[in-house]
């Protein structure tokens, strides 16, 4: 075997080689000479990626956009022509709560005739969103 001065070596070795990178390659300099160049060559520039939304009025802003290009596609429509309407007919929640919240009031207020059913085209959907908090939480 290699004795006792091999032990040291592999200790000293195994301790000090960690420390050393640490050292060499953590240092913001060599960092902004060396990585950074790259990443600006290898990556598209950040404001250029898609940006996912990250509040809830973004988030019901993207879900509304992507109803009326859903809606544009089954159509045949330019999606300006969708209207709020047709994207709160869709289904999930709407933009605007206050005006799925006066259709709700409107038709409780007419107690004496049924209000019809809407068709939808899957079992399932969205819930409306009836609740009146601003603070409600989609996500």
């Amino acid at each position: 075997m290699g004795g006792p001065n091999l032990e040291i070596f592999k200790f000293g070795f195994y301790m000090f080689f960690p420390i050393y990178a640490m050292f060499k390659f953590g240092d913001p300099e060599w960092y902004e000479s060396y990585v950074q160049p790259y990443k600006e060559i290898l990556w598209p520039p950040y404001e250029s990626t898609y940006q996912p939304p990250r509040t809830h009025t973004d988030v019901k802003a993207e879900l509304a956009r992507m109803k009326a290009e859903r809606i544009a596609k089954k159509t045949g429509r330019p999606v300006g022509q969708v209207t709020q309407d047709e994207i709160d007919n869709e289904g999930g929640i709407g933009i605007h709560p206050a005006s799925s919240s006066a259709g709700i009031t409107q038709s409780s207020s007419s107690s004496s005739s049924p209000s019809p059913s809407i068709p939808s085209q899957s079992a399932w959907s969205w819930p409306r969103g009836t609740s009146t908090d601003k603070n409600e939480r989609l996500v």
